[in-house]
């Protein structure tokens, strides 16, 4: 008796499963290719900076600290260039 009822009783939610809205399907499938696309964009919207940018802070990022003629040279070039 107990098998039977838990046997109609997920019956009827899978019955119900099969009415599943198409706007349902159409909400996940938004979100997964928004989540999909996001995620490269971001990436490319990080680095959207100019070539000299990009170069200034590399060269400051490797900036030592014992050379100070060669951090000289860099202060120079980072002053003109901006």
């Amino acid at each position: 008796m107990t098998m039977e009822l838990l046997a109609r009783h997920n019956l009827q939610k899978v019955e119900q499963l099969t009415t599943f809205d198409l706007k349902y399907f159409f909400i996940i499938y938004a979100i997964v290719v928004l989540m999909i696309l996001g995620v490269p964009l971001a990436f490319l919207l990080q680095s959207k900076g100019s070539a000299n940018e990009r170069d200034r802070f590399q060269l400051e990022a490797n900036r030592s600290r014992v050379d100070p003629v060669r951090g000289e040279t860099r202060r120079r070039i980072r002053d003109s260039s901006a």
